[in-house]
């Protein structure tokens, strides 16, 4: 795995890069079903029961040396 270095030049762990909130309003679950309630622009996903699934990734993503903080995918049948 690449070792990442902040601006300082210091090496940083995974572990300093990500970490999984607290239960409440901050959970990836709460902020989908917010936003899906609240913003016209998914008022599609309000007619039917759309599976929207979160996958954590324990260590950091790097992709052409810039830090991945999310990626989507739409599943394939």
């Amino acid at each position: 795995m690449k070792t990442l270095v902040n601006s300082d030049g210091d090496s940083l762990a995974p572990a300093c890069l990500f970490g999984i909130p607290d239960p409440g309003e901050h959970q990836p679950r709460e902020i989908a079903d917010r936003l899906v309630a609240s913003l016209e622009e998914f008022a599609h996903l309000r007619l039917g029961q759309p599976a929207i699934m979160v996958l954590f990734r324990c260590a950091p993503k790097v992709k052409a040396g810039r830090r991945v903080l999310g990626d989507t995918s739409r599943p394939t049948r």
